[in-house]
């Protein structure tokens, strides 16, 4: 079963880091993650930029609304992504904890939607890309689902894979996924070495996280 484990830290602990420190703990990510490919539980994974860097895009009444920054206000940022092909929760569990994040901020896993239960087709990975590699998270109100009848669920996911396929088309897609609901999530942290996992999402808010694709873009402009 594919989980997207979604890292959470202070950035500013980067900030204060000797180089020693960085080049240490970029050292158990990189360690980490050959681990996880020779085992076959990785199936894709980024770091990401500084929040700083962030982009949110917004479309009401048709026009666009783009404000600077990351979507939540938090002093833990959204700082990369793992997505594992785990036998359940558990395993997904302790392989959060593992990373360096759990221990520097909170690692949040989340069950990767059943594609074939809402209709849908399941996304295409690639590895290869020409440009910038730019995530895109998706953030709604999930209750706005559960108001939709079956025919408008099915109608809205005709949307997302008309979307699919036109940015598989126009050679940007790298690959996403949705996600289950934020009930289904779990967040790690790590602690003096003790696990601390709480039921939810790491953000406390009415919108949550649903899924993200990973895109292949000339530049800023073309990922907005």
């Amino acid at each position: 079963m594919r989980y997207l484990l979604t890292l959470y830290t202070d950035e500013s602990l980067n900030e204060a880091a000797a180089p020693d420190e960085m080049k240490s703990l970029m050292d158990e990510y990189t360690e980490l993650t050959s681990e996880w490919r020779d085992r076959g539980l990785m199936l894709s994974g980024e770091g990401l930029d500084p929040s700083s860097t962030a982009t949110t895009v917004r479309v009401r009444g048709g026009e666009r609304l783009i404000t600077d920054g990351p979507f939540a206000e938090s002093k833990e940022q959204l700082g990369g992504y793992y997505v594992l092909d785990c036998e359940g929760i558990d395993e997904a569990i302790e392989l959060a904890a593992r990373i360096p994040a759990a221990r520097r901020g909170c690692v949040e896993v989340r069950p990767v939607m059943n594609y074939e239960a809402m209709g849908a087709e399941p996304p295409t990975w690639r590895s290869e890309f020409q440009g910038k590699k730019y995530v895109l998270t998706l953030w709604g109100d999930e209750s706005a689902w559960e108001s939709l009848t079956p025919e408008e669920v099915q109608q809205e996911m005709g949307r997302w894979d008309e979307y699919d396929r036109q940015a598989r088309a126009a050679g940007v897609m790298l690959g996403g996924e949705g996600l289950e609901p934020s009930a289904t999530a779990k967040t790690v942290r790590v602690r003096g070495g003790e696990q601390l996992i709480s039921d939810g999402p790491f953000a406390e808010s009415k919108e949550q996280l649903g899924g993200f694709y990973l895109l292949d873009c000339k530049d800023l402009d073309e990922a907005i």
